[in-house]
């Protein structure tokens, strides 16, 4: 019975835990959270913890496990929510991020963590226009923050604003040179390309290739520039490519298929027209839904 309430008085304390984790002993935070977790299934906050002290030291998978119980155990638990939302990010997994910050931001509109949270979840999910809104709001309080303006030079031109997103994109380019993000990079090879500006897109997506050897978006805007300046062949090794890094990109099989037909490929234009048509039927199977 003693041992049953030691355990029950060890779970509802987790201001050593807690302590560890504000000094950004994140390992050691882990470990003592960890231990009011086994001790206490249900404890919603310990959960939480032990999910942001996992995050803190880059077990992305394994925070999501705990943060995901600890929201479920404790919905409004703002921490757990925020930390859960970072995580999906960190992940390359926006899609859950609006359900889960949607509430917080309703009650704290102003939180700069909150505002960053709905911004990576707005423009995961290609809202464009709306990411750009509350981006608007952020640089007001943080106007240096890189990953802001990166997001921002990126969204401009997703919305058509392309003089903007040009000198945006630009200025970040030139500032760091030697670690060119990928997205404001090839966002600005697109840009380039649109405007007929071929030769002066070629070295970014050259950098992009060689920098990021299995991005396929990258091989595939050098094989457009490459189709665009003539250099066909070469065009169709970069799109070969990038349909061998993602085979479910659409694009670069159009792409492909194009270029095949203009070398006199059948077959294997056939082959691209028959994996097309198989997409458009699948994706018309699934709006049917």
């Amino acid at each position: 019975m003693w041992h049953v309430l030691f355990l029950l008085l060890l779970a509802a304390d987790t201001g050593p835990a807690d302590r560890l984790f504000r000094e950004g002993k994140f390992a050691e935070a882990v470990t003592a959270y960890g231990r009011l977790v086994n001790a206490d299934p249900s404890a919603a906050d310990a959960m939480a913890g032990l999910g942001r002290s996992l995050l803190e030291i880059h077990r992305t998978a394994d925070a999501i496990q705990y943060l995901e119980r600890a929201v479920r155990l404790k919905p409004d638990l703002v921490e757990a929510r925020l930390a859960l939302a970072r995580a999906f990010v960190e992940s390359g997994n926006p899609g859950p991020v609006m359900s889960l910050v949607e509430p917080v931001y309703e009650r704290q509109p102003a939180d700069p963590q909150t505002l960053r949270l709905m911004i990576e979840g707005f423009y995961g999910g290609g809202y464009y226009q709306r990411a750009l809104q509350l981006i608007g709001e952020l640089r007001k309080m943080q106007p240096g923050d890189l990953r802001i303006r990166q997001l921002y030079a990126v969204s401009l031109a997703k919305v058509g604003r392309d003089a903007e997103a040009e000198a945006a994109c630009k200025a970040l380019m030139d500032e760091r040179p030697e670690a060119l993000d990928p997205d404001v990079t090839l966002t600005w090879v697109q840009i380039l390309y649109e405007h007929g500006r071929i030769e002066a897109a070629m070295p970014y997506a050259d950098k992009m290739v060689a920098q990021q050897p299995r991005n396929s978006i990258a091989a595939l805007w050098k094989a457009r520039l490459l189709a665009g300046s003539g250099h066909t062949d070469e065009a169709i090794k970069e799109a070969e490519l990038s349909v061998s890094l993602a085979p479910g990109l659409p694009f670069a099989r159009t792409l492909l298929l194009g270029l095949y037909r203009k070398t006199g490929r059948e077959r294997d234009a056939e082959r691209e027209i028959e994996w097309l048509r198989n997409f458009n039927d699948r994706a018309a199977a699934g709006r049917g839904r």
